[in-house]
């Protein structure tokens, strides 16, 4: 008399999204020359540490699925069940034991995209901010670029920033939210999204009015990133002022002498062209111009106060109304305005 058994533990499916498995196992005796088909008989069967009880009957040569079952794996993800059993058979083949087990494939989800958008934004930069479900990698890149630019791992959360861009301009930029079944295969599940953005434009000097000489200089100033932004005043090479500048109206004042820079430029005419250039973040620049007019409000005299030299304006009465004036001098035959 024999008494033989096979058992098989196999994955009937798989469940990602619940990181489940069912497992179906299958035992079976095959009983020769003795039968035991009138006798119940009782067996253990476990399948991942749950032990199952299953009653059966052993008829003679003829093979008996003594039990059989589905059963669902919790938290299946890359595990290894085992499974085992242990059943009577009859007086001469006794009880019966064995084990096997099956190994369970990572169980990778396709990624999730929460959401996808812009952070924040600079002249030159573009920050986004993210948040996955599922993904343990992600990628961008600009969608004129040819390669992506790899993330953090294991990053389901959080934002990453493009720079070097051109100001005022739109961007698109393509996402990948990854999961690697195996990396070293290139094998993986990913979902892909799409953000755009467009970088601030420039300060730039809206308007600049022209002024006289001894006035102050009206500007206004436009910056959209509220960067920090400089200011400086040239005629042609020289440099008369350099200060931090705000957004909106600008009223620039001067001192004796940047007056004086000023002044030395007319040569033989009345007028200069000035020329005002906003900075912004040491990078960007935008300048204009305008004409700054002599016509006689200039400081042009000095005088001792307190053992100090001031500078003064001259005055002159015409008809009995004072009018601001030039001292002139004649120098070798030439007339020069003077200090």
């Amino acid at each position: 008399m024999a008494v033989t058994v096979s058992q098989s533990l196999s994955i009937v499916s798989t469940n990602a999204m619940n990181n489940t498995a069912v497992l179906r196992y299958v035992v079976q005796c095959t009983c020769s020359g003795e039968s035991y088909n009138n006798y119940d008989q009782t067996g253990n069967f476990v399948v991942d540490g749950v032990t199952y009880q299953n009653t059966y009957r052993l008829p003679a040569n003829t093979t008996t699925t003594v039990f059989s079952k589905d059963v669902t794996v919790s938290n299946a993800s890359g595990r290894t069940v085992g499974a085992s059993y242990s059943f009577p058979t009859t007086p001469s083949g006794g009880t019966k034991t064995g084990n096997t087990s099956v190994a369970i494939p990572n169980l990778t989800k396709a990624p999730t995209i929460k959401y996808l958008r812009l952070k924040s934004r600079t002249v030159d930069s573009l920050t986004f901010e993210f948040e996955c479900d599922w993904a343990d990698t992600f990628y961008y890149k600009l969608s004129t670029s040819s390669a992506y630019t790899r993330g953090s791992n294991n990053l389901t959360k959080g934002e990453f920033t493009i720079n070097n861009l051109n100001p005022n301009n739109a961007y698109t930029v393509l996402f990948i939210a990854r999961n690697w079944i195996n990396e070293a295969q290139d094998q993986y599940m990913q979902s892909t999204g799409e953000v755009s953005g467009t970088t601030f434009d420039i300060a730039k000097i809206s308007s600049l009015s022209n002024f006289e000489h001894g006035n102050n200089a009206n500007l206004a100033i436009t910056n959209p990133s509220n960067s920090s932004i400089s200011l400086q005043m040239k005629i042609g090479n020289t440099q008369i002022l350099s200060k931090t500048a705000t957004t909106g109206n600008n009223v620039i004042s001067f001192t004796d002498a940047q007056l004086d820079s000023i002044y030395k430029q007319y040569g033989r005419n009345n007028t200069v062209t000035a020329t005002f250039v906003v900075t912004t973040i040491n990078k960007y620049t935008n300048s204009k111009t305008c004409t700054i007019t002599l016509k006689g409000n200039q400081k042009t005299i000095r005088t001792n106060v307190n053992s100090n030299w001031k500078r003064g304006k001259i005055y002159t009465n015409v008809n009995g109304t004072w009018k601001k004036a030039v001292l002139w001098a004649n120098v070798n035959g030439t007339w020069r305005r003077c200090i």
